[in-house]
């Protein structure tokens, strides 16, 4: 039985055992050195059977440029798990953030007729996840509870992206290629 190839990319000191652990520094604990902004990456068509990204798109000048490389790399059912900072959170807006994501760029590339490779949409099965922290389990009980009820339906996300009461201060997204 052949091993699975997993990706966490741009990981920097954030190892995860069994992993490939990819950054564009040479530090302690990286398997792999590469340039995200280059492509193609050094990882043959279909030959990824995960892909981990922890706040790495939004350091990219070209997310979808990376985000075709994911697809690309990607063997089919394999999965993506990506993590970055909602537009509307404080993170955004830090210099080393080169680009602002919401709910809407995540979706484009689950519906946007124009992301069609030949073979149907990009990630056509996508879920998504809105934060309002990156340390939930230090958040008090009734912004997890709120977080909680968000979170149930796509249209509460939408919603709660919108309202502008508590802003979202990251957004998980996941899918699997087909």
């Amino acid at each position: 039985m052949p091993c699975s190839v997993k990706l966490n990319l741009g990981c920097s000191y954030f190892l995860m055992p069994g992993w490939v652990n990819v950054d564009y520094r040479s530090l302690p604990g990286v398997d792999v050195v590469t340039d995200l902004e280059k492509t193609p990456w050094p990882w043959k068509d279909n030959s990824v059977d995960a892909v981990y990204a922890s706040h790495t798109l939004e350091h990219l000048a070209d997310p979808l440029a990376a985000m075709l490389e994911i697809h690309r790399i990607l063997k089919p059912g394999g999965t993506v798990r990506i993590f970055v900072p909602h537009a509307s959170g404080v993170m955004a807006c830090s210099i080393f953030h080169k680009h602002p994501f919401a709910m809407q760029w995540f979706q484009d590339l689950s519906e946007c007729p124009h992301l069609q490779n030949g073979m149907g949409l990009m990630f056509p099965n996508s879920k998504f996840r809105l934060g309002v922290g990156y340390h939930r389990h230090k958040m008090p009980w009734h912004i997890r509870l709120w977080e909680r009820y968000w979170n149930k339906t796509f249209l509460r996300q939408r919603r709660w992206e919108t309202l502008g009461i508590i802003h979202p201060a990251e957004i998980e997204w996941t899918a699997t290629k087909t």
